[in-house]
């Protein structure tokens, strides 16, 4: 963000709250202040007891969540070819023999040369389902392509592969196509794990959103605990820069393209992403950065 575009969205959340400050028995002029923080930092103010709301990852999230109790507001959507995802989910590809995640002990993994998010959310996965792969498993040189991965999949080389949820059979049918043969000669490997779904349903398009298991969110716009951000209906200030928030994209989306690479935003509670924490709280995961 410009500083002038950080201007611009601290006046629009501070016009729109403007009505609610007698309700609120606030000063006449509600000041917003808009920063830029790391993740680690954004945490720590998450957490500090001031009236704080970040835009930060989901990870950043469960942490905060699990440290104080901070509460999201909004989640990102993005737009491809006229399906809206809510977040990014990989299936586990294993080999045809591997029956459950406890035969990976021993095996090796094979992974994508610059993709590593793949392989670690993949990790996370096996690890809720009770196997630990970078304790009990160990990495390949990375592959140029998918489908090379692919190829060292079917060839035995390594045992496990994480692919974009849905995708395997057309990265088949892409190797068979590379390879001169048919798909039906590329059944060697299957998915062991499943990726959630991350399509908005359009049943889902109201309020509130539930994310399914082993989805994570493109960004979350997080709240600091009640005690900070009351969200009583005597105090409704979440409410108020919620109704703000979402009213300045849909105004500009041009910006909440250029920031974020979404098309829209949407209300979520803990509720919405008791999926999430739930996964990492079964993967025994923890942030490095602590408030």
């Amino acid at each position: 963000m410009t500083r002038s575009a950080q201007s611009a969205l601290a006046q629009a959340v501070a016009d729109a709250l403007q009505p609610v400050s007698e309700t609120l028995n606030l000063a006449p002029d509600i000041e917003v202040e808009v920063q830029r923080m790391d993740e680690a930092t954004a945490l720590r103010a998450l957490c500090s007891g001031a009236p704080v709301t970040a835009w930060v990852n989901a990870f950043t999230y469960v942490a905060a969540a699990r440290a104080c109790g901070a509460e999201p507001l909004l989640v990102l959507l993005r737009e491809n070819e006229g399906e809206v995802k809510i977040g990014i989910a990989y299936d586990v590809i294993v080999s045809a023999g591997i029956r459950s995640a406890a035969d990976l002990a021993g095996e090796r993994y094979c992974r994508v040369e610059g993709q590593l998010e793949d392989w670690a959310f993949a990790a996370l996965m096996l690890a809720a389902e009770g196997f630990d792969p970078l304790a009990q498993m160990s990495p390949l040189p990375a592959y140029d392509s998918e489908t090379a991965a692919l190829r060292a999949l079917l060839d035995g080389e390594c045992a496990a592969l994480a692919l974009a949820a849905g995708t395997l059979e057309d990265r088949l049918d892409e190797l068979a196509a590379e390879d001169n043969t048919s798909p039906g000669e590329q059944e060697g490997v299957r998915v062991l794990i499943a990726g959630g779904d991350a399509l908005l349903a359009s049943e889902s398009a109201g309020e509130p959103l539930a994310l399914p298991r082993y989805v994570v969110p493109y960004g979350v716009w997080v709240a600091a605990p009640d005690s900070a951000l009351p969200a009583g209906d005597d105090r409704p200030l979440r409410q108020e820069l919620i109704a703000a928030v979402r009213a300045y994209f849909e105004e500009n989306p041009s910006v909440l393209h250029r920031w974020f690479g979404a098309s829209e935003v949407i209300a979520v509670d803990q509720t919405s992403l008791a999926a999430l924490r739930a996964w990492l709280d079964g993967a025994a995961w923890d942030m490095a950065h602590a408030p």
